[in-house]
């Protein structure tokens, strides 16, 4: 009986698949209908069936009304209104140039245009006047794409001048954010009054002070060197925010400047800025948006990250960390002068300071602030009172300190640090309403926001805010739940909750609150649980750090976009775990500012705008002028703010002159609908049965090749205008000829096998797919046979092949189906040859061909030819005893030589030279992977908790940990036991070995080793245990020893002869019951080569070497294939991964990991190649991806919890018994060719 992780993982499979599916599904599919363009214009250049000619520039262009009217609205009126011209041969074009018309129609009929820099502007204003807005987007991105200072303002021009909002308000917040160095450019000083108006009053503004849009609104007034822009002064001085000026750079040159000081209403805003400077106590009288700062939330900030705990012994830590949203690194950056963690975090002037804490025995007053600009930390004057796990903000140039916890009680006191002061210190302010400790602060809209926390004795779910004018503080309403420890930060005017404690769990719920209407929202939950995590906000997106999730302090992040209401998993902490606190200091604006052109599509997609305003556009990667600046911070803090703008290299990839549109036209689906209602010059019938289906001839020849064969030839169908379609029933071929129209068909389980016969008469292809795709949803154990009859039946072989991989993959339940009994013998003979049987024994092969044989009497006359199917070397004597007593078997006259020559192919594997001899392999069987042995931080072991992976979930489970220390050890899996090898406890290499049982969670000893060894080589061949090469504390080894576990009391025994190399540290895994051992090291070289053992010959025999020479890396077999990944080479460790084919014998390089590991584990699952753990040169990391061979392709996965560093790794398959779910449909042509469903 399969008990404890088996048992749960399998009952998690069986749940996985059997989810309710709906009875029907609608198909919507897009490139058939990008396809029927194609032939469309095709038609049109060889004037066939075409209705009217376009003529622009006495030129004449032949089209169809009927693809003109659906493409493009200009059209669509014309021709489908009574109007003159819809009765008319010909229209005319006066707009534009015959080029750009022509332009304009093969964009109609392919979705293609070539734009370049000479044609954009007058194809952009033609698809404006037609109307065509998917061109007017792509002419709108090609612009983006070649935004810069120097020409943003030009763009934003023209984008007004056609009435283009989606793309002006894109171009304004690059204006916004570029500010600073496009205010001296020559189109910005040429633009009107109203335009500079516009952009000097946004809020947005992203300016370093006030003083650069004082500077720029001067300085175009002053570029009219005739004087008459002076009469705008008063206007443009009124988008200036004059109050939030420094005061001697208003009183010396504000107040005095030559354009100002005769203007009474431009001294009258000078006396508001100067009252508001000197009479704090008036400022609430004087609120205007003249007296809000400008904030810009797309602005890139560097995140500080400091008072955070160390990953093993989890004591405070005095390491800053600096992480960059754009390359998605940490960087170290100088640490405090004090170990601390829970402290207040508060930035000013690009200074963080760094406030109270806990040193892991006492709450401090300590306050240090660390200046970006020359890199140090300095101290300053202590707190009133000691605290930690206090509310900190920045309001107006003073920081506030609120609550927190003083060792003894939750406090409700206040302290503010006015750092524009000479000499600043700590003063007390108005005290909460209550005691607050383990809350979460933010500033909006010049208010403190402290919310939840607790004060000892009860958790809160409610807040208060402070308003430094009036000096009071006041309640909001409350959280949906209640929590302390939690997150808070403010985005796009709204303030986010997240994570935290709420006294029974911790939390990953978040809340967004919303001022103006004094509520909260739940959004999106995060991905993991955690509490006591900080947040931050940089390009407009929410970041959550560290935490604890109950079990584990987290080094973890992640982010979220609230446009998607989702959030992602970032890179993680590399210094810190648990409780961090962080502050946000923004990139200078004129670090910031580019002085070559930028790629803008970037910036759109960071932002998230459409555009046009009708259609939300795609979100991509951040803003391409921000990853320049970022890349210095990989090399020094220090230089970002000295010399920056000298030293980094700005320079882009050439934008090539040209691109070509292709346009998959999906708005077309709909108009193509109303056509045929629209439009009643119906030139064809379809006729089925006794019902009749008006058509169009071109349509039906562009869309379908049957129907183009009867029209373009000289059929009787073309002349007679009716096709009759044999063999379909009406409600099939409408919905045939609706989805030739729209592009969509709704699929059910009543019309599928209709539908597929009649697309399958057509020629539909994607509709043949997406009837296979719906069955393929639909596939269970119960149905999977019949499934396979009917693709067998119609020649259907990407789905055939899908089916077939389910039923190996489920072969042992499949097996017990009344289906499975009434196959015939040839359909069953082509199941059991199959390699990829997935089974837990042989005999569960023969015991389906007994089920099979008992069903019907007469079936005894195939007891030979299916036994043949049963790789006799493979069933255990007690097995093949049960055999040779099977009734079935008894007309087979030579059984027991067959089972004697399978004993003794069994005693000899060279003897295994047929197919019916060949290993059955399921490689996209479900595995359960085990993580043994551990690393710390320092690169030592360390005792841990050992945990399990679910490919099919991405979930990680802890089960009993190991009861010896031990890292770089080896792994062995015999049947559902573990075996975890020799390897090294810190002090000394082991010979030592422990077994751990699948089925009981527990451990027991094992056989000890002959030799001491870590980091050797591992293989499992028939249940014996090879283990080759390592180290053995002095030397790398050559030598091998093997268990054989089927001995009643196994023990190692060497075997000669030893490797032709010393090995330590080599990859090694078992093919074709061959044992290789790849790479590794000998002392003092590093090896490329490899060579594989074969235990029949007891011979080692040489391979071709990699490309690159590797030690420390690992392998495994997937697909018949050996895949290695990671290292080190001696000067790099690695993210490189290569391939081995055994029957060419050569190595293919595949793409490279997401990360740099050395000493990872590699493991297969589901058809998958996952690499977990390792080491990247500085850090151990906890990170899992997963390799695809169908694409290529390296995904990050879940983290390992309990582990970090060199991991090693022990793959437990599920029991065949349990059926799985269908895998892998990404990877299958099926999934390539359907739609989404």
């Amino acid at each position: 009986m399969i008990t404890s992780v088996l048992e749960v993982a399998g009952a998690r499979l069986r749940l996985t698949g059997e989810e309710e599916l709906d009875e029907a599904v609608e198909i919507d599919h897009r490139m058939h209908m990008k396809d029927s363009f194609e032939a469309f214009n095709e038609m049109r250049r060889d004037g066939m069936l075409c209705d009217v000619v376009v003529v622009a520039e006495d030129k004449r262009l032949s089209a169809h009304k009927v693809l003109l009217s659906a493409r493009i609205p200009y059209f669509r009126a014309m021709f489908c209104n009574d109007m003159m011209e819809s009765r008319a041969n010909e229209v005319y074009i006066y707009e534009f140039t015959y080029e750009t018309t022509e332009h304009l129609l093969e964009y109609a009929y392919t979705g293609r245009v070539r734009l370049s820099i000479h044609n954009v502007q007058a194809i952009m204003t033609g698809a404006n006047f037609l109307r065509i807005e998917n061109l007017m987007d792509e002419c709108g991105d090609f612009l983006m794409k070649r935004l810069s200072i120097d020409n943003a303002v030009a763009i934003f021009v023209f984008c007004r001048s056609i009435s283009y909002i989606g793309i002006e308000l894109t171009v304004v917040r690059f204006i916004e954010k570029h500010f600073v160095l496009i205010s001296p450019t020559p189109d910005f000083l040429e633009l009107d009054i109203e335009e500079v108006a516009f952009i000097l009053q946004r809020d947005s503004l992203y300016v370093d002070g006030e003083e650069q849009v004082f500077t720029a609104a001067m300085r175009w007034i002053e570029a009219d060197e005739s004087g008459g822009r002076r009469v705008h002064a008063a206007k443009l001085l009124a988008c200036v925010r004059l109050p939030l000026l420094q005061p001697s750079f208003l009183s010396d040159f504000v107040a005095h400047h030559t354009l100002l000081k005769d203007d009474i209403r431009c001294r009258d805003l000078v006396d508001e800025a100067k009252d508001y400077l000197l009479m704090p106590e008036r400022r609430p009288l004087l609120k205007s948006f003249r007296t809000i700062g400008r904030v810009c939330d797309q602005v890139p900030a560097l995140i500080f990250v400091m008072g955070g705990l160390t990953t093993s012994s989890r004591q405070p830590r005095s390491q800053v960390e600096v992480y960059d949203a754009v390359t998605d690194a940490w960087t170290p950056c100088k640490p405090m002068t004090t170990v601390r963690s829970r402290i207040g975090i508060a930035v000013h002037d690009r200074k963080v300071y760094a406030l109270g804490g806990f040193d892991g025995k006492d709450r401090l007053d300590l306050c240090e602030v660390f200046d970006t600009e020359s890199n140090e930390w300095s101290t300053l004057p202590p707190l009133h009172r000691k605290r930690s796990a206090m509310a900190t903000a920045t309001l107006d140039g003073i920081i506030y300190v609120c609550g927190g916890y003083d060792g003894v009680s939750s406090l409700a006191c206040v302290e503010t640090f006015d750092v524009r002061r000479r000499l600043p210190e700590w003063r007390p302010a108005a005290k909460m309403i209550k005691p607050r400790s383990a809350s979460g602060s933010c500033v909006l809209d010049g208010v403190i926001y402290v919310i939840g926390g607790h004060d000892g004795m009860s958790i809160f779910a409610g807040g208060e805010r402070y308003d430094p004018h009036k000096k009071v503080w006041e309640e909001i309403a409350p959280m949906t739940s209640k929590r302390c420890r939690l997150g808070v930060a403010a985005l796009a005017g709204k303030i986010y909750a997240a994570g935290g404690y709420d006294g029974s769990q911790f939390l990953n719920s978040v809340e967004c609150y919303d001022p103006v209407r004094n509520e909260w929202t739940p959004v999106t939950a995060m991905n993991m649980k955690r509490c006591r995590a900080s947040l931050a906000v940089t390009h407009g997106k929410l970041y959550v750090i560290g935490g604890f999730d109950g079990f584990n302090n987290l080094s973890s992040c992640e982010f979220y976009s609230p446009d998607k209401d989702a959030w992602e998993l970032r890179s993680s902490l590399k210094e810190h775990a648990g409780g961090v606190s962080c502050g946000t200091v923004p990139i200078p604006a004129m670090i910031l500012t580019p002085s070559a052109p930028v790629l803008l599509k970037s910036e759109l997609e960071e932002w998230n705008l459409p555009l046009n305003a009708k259609r939300a556009g795609p979100t991509h990667s951040l803003s391409a002028a921000s990853a320049r600046v970022s890349v210095s911070l990989l090399f020094s803090l220090h230089s970002i703010y000295n010399g920056h703008r000298h030293k980094v290299d700005l320079s882009t990839k050439p934008l090539p002159s040209s691109v070509e549109i292709n346009d998959e036209v999906p708005e077309s689906y709909a108009r193509y609908a109303a056509l045929r209602s629209e439009l009643n010059d119906f030139d064809v019938t379809i006729v089925v049965g006794d019902e009749k289906i008006q058509a169009h001839k071109a349509i039906l020849s562009a869309r379908i090749p049957f129907f183009r064969g009867l029209f373009d030839s000289m059929m009787v169908e073309s002349a007679a205008g009716k096709v009759t379609l044999p063999n379909f029933n009406y409600p099939t071929a409408k919905a045939l000829l609706d989805y030739i129209y729209t592009g969509r068909i709704i699929i059910d389980e009543c019309n599928v096998e209709d539908l597929l016969m009649g697309a399958n008469f057509l020629g539909i292809e994607p509709v043949q797919y997406a009837c296979g795709h719906f069955m393929v949803k639909r596939l269970r154990v119960d149905n999977a046979l019949p499934l396979l009859m009917v693709c067998k039946s119609i020649g259907y072989h990407g789905l055939d092949d899908l089916v077939h991989r389910f039923i190996d993959k489920n072969f042992v339940s499949i097996s017990r189906t009344p289906e499975f009994l009434n196959l015939t013998v040839d359909e069953l003979e082509g199941l059991l040859r199959r390699d990829y049987i997935n089974v837990d024994s042989e005999k569960q092969v023969f015991d389906a061909i007994t089920n099979w044989m008992e069903e019907i009497d007469d079936r005894s006359t195939y007891a030979k030819r299916l036994f043949k199917c049963v790789r006799c070397h493979r069933l255990t004597d007690s097995d093949m005893n049960d055999v040779s007593w099977t009734p079935w078997c008894a007309p087979i006259i030579n059984l027991h030589e067959l089972l004697d020559k399978a004993k003794e192919q069994r005693r000899n594997p060279s003897l295994l030279t047929s197919f019916d001899t060949k290993e059955r392999r399921c490689d996209e069987a479900h595995n359960l992977i085990f993580a043994v042995g551990h690393l710390s931080s320092t690169q030592n072991p360390e005792e841990s908790g050992m945990e399990f992976y679910e490919p099919i979930r991405n979930t990680w489970s802890t089960c009993q940990k190991l009861p010896t220390i031990r890292g770089r050890n080896g792994v062995a899996v015999v049947g559902r036991k573990i075996l975890a090898i020799g390897g090294y406890n810190a002090k000394e290499r082991l010979q030592t070995c422990d077994v751990y049982d699948t089925e009981t969670d527990r451990w027991s000893p094992a056989p000890t080793l002959n030799q001491t060894r870590s980091a050797m080589a591992v293989g499992v061949i028939d249940d014996k245990i090879y283990v080759a090469g390592g180290f053995d504390g002095q030397h790398a080894l050559d030598s091998m020893e093997v268990l054989n576990t089927k001995d009643n009391a196994p023990v190692w025994t060497n075997v000669m002869p030893s490797m032709g190399k010393l090995r330590g540290t080599p990859a090694a895994c078992v093919l074709n019951g061959m044992l290789y051992v790849i790479g590794g090291h000998d002392g003092s070289n590093i090896h490329k080569d490899g060579e594989f053992f074969n235990p029949a010959t007891k011979t080692w025999t040489a391979i071709s070497p990699m490309k690159d020479k590797r030690c420390r890396f690992n392998a495994a077999v997937l697909n018949g294939q050996i895949y290695v990944a990671g290292g080190y080479d001696g000067a790099a460790f690695l993210r490189e991964a290569e391939r081995y084919d055994p029957a060419t014998n050569t190595w293919t390089v595949l793409k490279p990991m997401n990360e740099r590991r050395s000493r990872p584990a590699l493991a297969v699952s589901c058809g998958k190649l996952y690499v977990f753990g390792g080491f990247d040169g500085l850090y151990n990391v906890t990170t899992v991806e997963m390799y695809d061979p169908a694409t290529d392709t390296w995904t990050n996965r879940a983290n390992m919890n309990a582990h970090s560093g060199c991991v090693n790794i022990g793959c437990v398959p599920i029991p065949a018994s349990i059926p799985s779910p269908v895998a892998n449909l990404e990877a299958d042509d099926l999934r390539a060719e359907a739609v989404a469903v």
